[in-house]
């Protein structure tokens, strides 16, 4: 099955395409700090990058979640639920729509607090 980005039809240049393979994944490791940098602020962030297609899983604990309306004013279009009394959930896209993005966590204090009065 091939993807819109493939062109069967035109030759690969094996040493042009292994050096794009190569830089691509060094480009990665810029992410990687991004990421490791997070994780220690105790936000967990996995993407999923594809041809066409980016994806990003946020993880807040209960010592972030604070910072979910902040990331959610940075969707495009939001979409907020409740998925449990003690837990949210944010769909959305950023980037006029090419990278989706799901943000799972803890609900609120003040939320938490007024559901256990």
């Amino acid at each position: 099955m091939s993807t819109p980005f493939e062109s069967p039809n035109l030759p690969v240049n094996a040493v042009g395409a292994a050096q794009d393979v190569t830089d691509t994944i060094k480009d990665a490791f810029l992410v990687v700090e991004g990421v490791n940098d997070l994780a220690r602020l105790g936000v967990r962030l996995v993407l999923t990058v594809e041809a066409g297609a980016i994806s990003a899983e946020v993880t807040l604990t209960s010592a972030t979640r604070h910072l979910l309306p902040s990331l959610v004013r940075q969707f495009d279009a939001p979409g907020v639920h409740w998925t449990s009394p003690t837990a949210v959930e944010a769909l959305g896209s950023m980037s006029e729509g090419r990278i989706t993005v799901r943000i799972t966590s803890p609900a609120p204090a003040s939320s938490t607090e007024r559901k256990a009065a």
